[in-house]
């Protein structure tokens, strides 16, 4: 007994028909449009994936630039019995119509009216529907209209070959970037969790503004402003470079070049020091630049006591965009402050539940002095020898107020054998407190995986390091003023993971708000020859060297036994490795 004709076959007979005749053309029609990719499920050690969200058809007025949803049900069924779903997926994709059809019946929601209008007998054509769309994003200027159909770049590929092409959530992200800088915005924020791929927004966002000649018909002159050398070099190399060449490109670093139009910068390389009150960025001026993008807002830039400030301020002429993952809070107030609410969000929770983050579980351990606390005996003195303030410790004074090193190497011993029991290689994020309790934690780690294998580099600097990683995680220095060097050729079973991880990037991103960096111990020995000026954050004497040591990693905190750019940093000054 036949159950009657399938969706399939009342989009292909009746569906297609109906479009076609409102004028929608084959290259306007998109078939089962991809939304989600669907959220991992972990079952036990395995994993597979739910259900991926994809509609029907989507309309789109130019290519990458859709207007409608379109859900279609059997011909048997009521016109509207597709429309929440056609409405959920319009949501999603910040559009303001959604569609329902058996192919007979259409029921039409209207996001902008709030109203549901059903027994329509037609689609809306192309025109109309770009028209209305229009008056519900409040456009009444055409060159913002036309900026927002102006193609994406195409120019990356995935790891298969394909086209990357903007998810649902980045294409969001980015026309209300593009929409809000055209009509004339000059201070906007982006809050994408981690992983989301920030980068590839900002890229799409500077691709449609420099197509649109946003600025007195030229190309748009853009400052691409960050804290740490990996999130300046990935992003040249990653995004900018395949999409627009290398000839506009270029990286300031003590030289103030005129001739280009895109820019990158650290703010270190751009701001005022103790030597030099004058920055670089006191050369271009002030209306130079039409774009200031701040990757990673929430660093402190937007402070307005941080010495970074003044940059953001000489600049304040351009349009400023600033990109964070991190949601509001006390130690973020200033940026959101700085740059308003933000225009767009999407979290990690969205992240997972859309499939295109992996999920996480939590595995809560106890550790004997977060349990019961720690009390010193009598007179106990530190490692310095120091008597230890009588008194008792908890949890949120350790690594703070006083340092456990047999509750770090516990930590250490406990993450190297849940690894051993599940994957020993895989990649592995710790955060801590600070640089010297990383450097505690690389060292307990280390020591804790002194039977495994050499690390494979990759792992190691990834995201801790330079990108490519070197000899299991020796660069791993990219953190907060440069990080540490991994300083591991034997890393141990779970070293090329660890090593770059707990004193790079990541660990670094954990302390990077501080407004004063740990007071220095000791006088500061004399910088390596050439190249390191004097920087002053937070009441302690840096040396930036970020020209020195092939360029990787920058400036230290005189504490003893730190190792930056292979030297060794002791009370009596640098000491060759």
């Amino acid at each position: 007994m036949s159950a009657g004709p399938l969706e399939k076959d009342t989009c292909r007979d009746y569906v297609l028909p109906l479009l076609k005749a409102a004028g929608w053309s084959d290259d306007q029609i998109v078939e089962q449009f991809p939304i989600t990719a669907g959220r991992v499920i972990t079952v036990g050690k395995k994993h597979r994936r739910g259900e991926a969200l994809r509609a029907d058809y989507v309309l789109e007025y130019e290519p990458g630039a859709p207007v409608a949803v379109v859900e279609a049900k059997r011909e048997y069924a009521i016109p509207g019995k597709g429309l929440q779903q056609a409405k959920n997926y319009a949501q999603l994709l910040d559009l303001p119509f959604a569609y329902s059809t058996n192919g007979d019946g259409i029921v039409e929601d209207d996001r902008d009216t709030g109203l549901e209008t059903d027994k329509l007998t037609a689609f809306p054509s192309p025109d109309q529907l770009w028209s209305r769309f229009r008056s519900w994003k409040g456009i009444v200027d055409d060159f913002i209209g036309d900026g927002l159909l102006l193609p994406f770049n195409r120019a990356l590929r995935n790891a298969d070959g394909t086209v990357k092409e903007p998810r649902y959530y980045q294409r969001t992200a980015i026309n209300r970037a593009v929409q809000a800088i055209l009509a004339g915005d000059n201070r906007l924020l982006l809050t994408l969790a981690t992983g989301t791929g920030k980068t590839f927004v900002a890229m799409q966002i500077v691709w449609k503004l420099w197509q649109s000649h946003w600025r007195e018909g030229r190309n748009p002159r853009i400052l691409y402003l960050a804290d740490r050398n990996v999130l300046v070099d990935q992003p040249i190399e990653r995004e900018f470079v395949p999409a627009f060449g290398e000839g506009p490109i270029w990286k300031l670093k003590g030289e103030a070049k005129a001739g280009r139009e895109i820019y990158f910068a650290l703010y270190q390389a751009l701001a005022d020091s103790g030597e030099d009150p004058n920055g670089i960025f006191r050369e271009f001026a002030p209306d130079f630049f039409d774009l200031v993008i701040v990757d990673e807002c929430h660093r402190g830039s937007a402070r307005a006591e941080s010495s970074w400030r003044a940059i953001l301020d000489h600049f304040g002429p351009a349009a400023q965009l600033g990109m964070t993952a991190t949601p509001k809070r006390d130690e973020t107030a200033d940026s959101y402050q700085y740059f308003g609410d933000p225009i767009f969000e999407y979290s990690l929770a969205q992240g997972i539940d859309d499939g295109f983050l992996a999920p996480y579980r939590v595995r809560r351990v106890v550790l004997s002095p977060d349990a019961h606390g720690f009390a010193p005996d009598e007179g106990q003195l530190d490692l310095f020898g120091n008597e230890i303030p009588e008194g008792l410790y908890t949890t949120s004074d350790f690594e703070r107020v006083v340092s456990l090193l047999t509750r770090t190497e516990a930590a250490a011993k406990h993450l190297t054998e849940y690894l051993k029991r599940t994957d020993r290689m895989a990649k592995t994020i710790v955060f801590c407190v600070d640089q010297e309790h990383a450097d505690q934690m690389r060292r307990a780690l280390h020591n804790a995986n002194a039977d495994g294998p050499y690390g494979d580099g990759y792992h190691g600097g990834y995201r801790g390091g330079y990108p490519a990683g070197r000899h299991g995680g020796y660069y791993g220095h990219h953190g907060y003023r440069g990080g540490y060097r991994g300083d591991c050729w034997n890393c141990g079973a779970a070293g090329a993971a660890v090593i770059g991880l707990a004193i790079g990037a990541l660990v670094g991103s954990a302390i990077a708000d501080a407004t004063a960096p740990p007071v220095a111990v000791g006088p500061p020995g004399p910088p390596p020859a050439g190249g390191c000026t004097t920087v002053v954050v937070g009441g302690v004497s840096y040396y930036n060297c970020d020209d020195y040591g092939d360029d990787y990693g920058y400036g230290y905190n005189p504490r003893p036994n730190y190792y930056w750019n292979g030297y060794e940093v002791r009370d009596d000054g640098w000491q060759a490795k």
